[in-house]
């Protein structure tokens, strides 16, 4: 049966007033209603997944030979299943089969939708992000959406990516607080920053210390500056759903988002 969750409000950006952002969870591959598989303005759509469970693949050519370019088994599965879950949510989208969905990459190497649609949400924007098993899609209408997924655990060297890549406000929240705490704290601000970056369609090429977010967990959170290149940090959505317990998770976008509707993927029998 599906379940709803609302998370506590949490502030776009410093300064700025809370937004009150609605979780709605539904535990379902394909909803039952034909709408729900519409968009719209001012709402967002994240899908998260398990990698590791089975599902037949629906590849292009070019997709199953960069799979098999993987070292392992298993990391050539679990492309497998990413490219297979985007193809037959973003298809659902278009009103179209998965196999004819058809991506491009930004000169960046952000993909993109080439296919056209007559569908009314022919214009969407995704993204989408992978850590271990965990899987997360991020839909919207008419603005970019970045997404970015980290499982839970420690991180080898987690003091010294702080210090090189960080923000000098961020090192010193950081570094003031306690021990138990920090490895949530660097992943939150490691999704946080890749989501933004993502949602700028630069990614990782550019520099992490370009924009401050809020990285204690006990803390909304906020996106606290960004380089004036990519607008008013007051324009800004940012927020950390709870998707899973066992992931942390981060969605932005240029553009106020004021309902994220959140659904689990399976593959049913």
């Amino acid at each position: 049966m599906p379940r709803s969750i609302t998370n506590s409000p949490s502030d776009l950006s410093s300064g700025q007033r809370p937004l009150k952002t609605d979780f709605q969870i539904s535990e379902s591959t394909f909803p039952n209603s034909d709408n729900q598989w519409i968009v719209r303005p001012g709402e967002a759509h994240l899908w998260s997944a398990d990698l590791d469970v089975p599902i037949e693949p629906k590849l292009s050519a070019t997709e199953e030979q960069k799979a098999r370019r993987f070292r392992t088994p298993q990391l050539q599965s679990r492309y497998r299943a990413a490219r297979t879950i985007t193809r037959l949510i973003l298809s659902r989208y278009l009103g179209i089969l998965p196999e004819q969905l058809e991506f491009a990459f930004s000169p960046l190497g952000k993909p993109e939708l080439a296919s056209l649609a007559p569908a009314e949400n022919s214009r969407i924007h995704f993204n989408l992000s992978h850590s271990g098993s965990s899987y997360l899609l991020g839909v919207r209408l008419d603005s970019p959406i970045g997404v970015d997924i980290e499982d839970r655990r420690s991180i080898n060297g987690r003091d010294e990516l702080v210090e090189r890549f960080f923000h000098p406000t961020e090192l010193q929240e950081f570094q003031s607080l306690p021990e138990e705490l920090k490895d949530e704290a660097f992943l939150l601000a490691w999704t946080r920053k890749e989501a933004v970056l993502k949602a700028t369609g630069e990614g990782l090429s550019a520099h992490l210390d370009s924009l401050q977010v809020t990285l204690d967990p006990d803390k909304d959170c906020q996106l606290r500056s960004i380089d004036p290149k990519w607008g008013d940090v007051n324009e800004w959505h940012l927020s950390s759903p709870p998707i899973t317990p066992e992931s942390i998770c981060a969605i932005a976008s240029h553009q106020p988002i004021k309902t994220v509707k959140a659904r689990y993927f399976f593959e049913s029998t």
